[in-house]
């Protein structure tokens, strides 16, 4: 076995390892292409992908209806936006907090054991923020919910079972009747997959670190903490993400979610809850579906730094035609539609983002395989920040800018300050080195010999 891959023995919290000069890139994690592909390891990606799937369910399954929620509730009108986004990015936040606490528990008792017994309480508590009757009831409940292990350590299970040869389809792949609880169905229904996807993981997926391995002290633990920021490059990729998490959510869950419900005459698009929740579900499977494709050739056309470049550029684009979709909203239905379908093509263009981020924090620890683990745990915590924080920002303006007159340039606030706040994740995405995606002098080629290393068995 090459023992400079993770392996079953690999902790989340790894021995320090010597720093090397040379660092391996996107692109150049193989110079010369591989013959053959690694076969695909199906009777893993498919449980972690049910778990993930499930986590994101959990996560996502009040956006369509939080402001509805809110309203039947009697919340302030003017407090609707504020209070969506805390109850929505609530569960990132607590997620955050608990990535480290995660980790050192799938260190000790193994991957499998922490996924399935950690997953329980937040499958309880998505169920019980159905039957809220307050808004401080949502919002305890969604924080609970982030008392959740999937993302941690379903982040590092894809680069244990991954290599150059595979590893971009693998990221690509995985990134009754209640009259007096209209709201638990989509809940509950989101617990029934849960359970589901824990039975499965029960069933299929297999301990990835033994129990006899050997756990670290804390001071330990610590200090590679601190040695996982000071890998090459590494910290330019987590701003970047971090940033990128917070103009998405604030955009596409914040915003998007109070402006879909909101009546046309008050500067919205007066959707129903029904119609808002098929075309985010449209969207998201219009990712789920077109991403094993689209990314790797995006990243064989342009490379990645470039289709990087691209995904992210979207998102300003998206806020600049909010107004659009507004003014189309006054002129019917069907114009609305129109534009919304424009828009929300936009928004899965922007979120091939996510599996092309990833193999950036892949490729910067490919030279410090021991410490790859921890830097997703990391990577974790500052994409959190973001999605914790976007969408009670996004939510908020919008409801701010509601105060003003029709056509007054306090009504534009929201969206003029939302091309403000998602402008960084693109220019910080052109201060990803090129480092990354090729060795600077090292003679291996130009940039098509080394991009083909990364995407030749996509090309075929």
């Amino acid at each position: 076995m090459d023992q400079s891959q993770p392996n079953e023995q690999t902790p989340l919290f790894s021995p320090e390892v010597p720093y090397s000069n040379n660092v391996h890139t996107i692109s150049s994690c193989s110079t010369k292409a591989p013959s053959s592909a690694t076969p695909m390891p199906w009777s893993q990606i498919v449980p972690v992908c049910l778990l993930l799937i499930a986590e994101a369910a959990s996560f996502s399954c009040i956006f369509p209806f939080i402001t509805e929620f809110l309203t039947s509730i009697n919340t302030p009108q003017d407090k609707i936006g504020l209070y969506g986004g805390i109850a929505e990015g609530s569960l990132m936040l607590i997620e955050a907090s608990c990535a480290i606490f995660w980790a050192k528990l799938a260190d000790r008792f193994g991957r499998k054991k922490c996924l399935i017994l950690g997953f329980i309480l937040p499958v309880c508590s998505t169920a019980l923020v159905g039957f809220g009757k307050s808004a401080g009831w949502i919002i305890f409940w969604r924080a609970i919910a982030g008392f959740n292990p999937a993302q941690t350590v379903n982040r590092v299970i894809p680069a244990e079972i991954s290599d150059p040869s595979n590893r971009a389809r693998i990221y690509a792949i995985t990134d009754p009747a209640f009259t007096n609880y209209p709201y638990a169905l989509p809940c509950l229904t989101t617990t029934v997959l849960s359970i589901t996807a824990l039975l499965v993981n029960l069933i299929m997926l297999k301990e990835s670190k033994p129990l006899e391995a050997n756990t670290q002290p804390e001071e330990q633990q610590i200090t590679r903490l601190a040695d996982a920021l000071k890998v090459p490059h590494y910290k330019t990729v987590l701003l970047v993400w971090s940033v990128y998490q917070f103009a998405n959510m604030a955009i596409c869950q914040g915003f998007y979610m109070v402006w879909g419900y909101t009546p046309v005459p008050s500067g919205g698009l007066g959707l129903s809850v029904e119609n808002n929740g098929r075309l985010i579900a449209m969207a998201e499977l219009a990712y789920v579906f077109t991403s094993p494709l689209m990314v790797p050739m995006i990243q064989k056309g342009l490379g990645a730094k470039r289709g990087l470049l691209l995904t992210t550029g979207i998102i300003p684009v998206e806020a600049l035609g909010i107004p659009l979709v507004q003014w189309a909203a006054t002129k019917g239905r069907k114009a609305t539609y129109e534009t919304l379908c424009l828009q929300y093509g936009m928004t899965t263009l922007h979120a091939y983002s996510l599996p092309i981020a990833h193999q950036f924090f892949v490729a910067c620890f490919d030279d410090y395989p021991h410490l790859r683990a921890t830097g997703m745990a990391l990577s974790l915590i500052a994409g959190s920040a973001g999605k914790a924080t976007g969408p009670a920002v996004g939510g908020w303006l919008y409801s701010y800018s509601t105060q003003f007159p029709a056509g007054s340039v306090g009504r534009q606030i929201s969206w003029t300050v939302l091309f403000c706040l998602v402008l960084p994740a693109v220019i910080l995405t052109s201060f990803i080195p090129k480092q990354l995606e090729k060795k600077a002098g090292s003679g291996h080629g130009g940039d098509e010999e080394e991009v083909e290393g990364l995407l030749h068995n996509h090309a075929e």
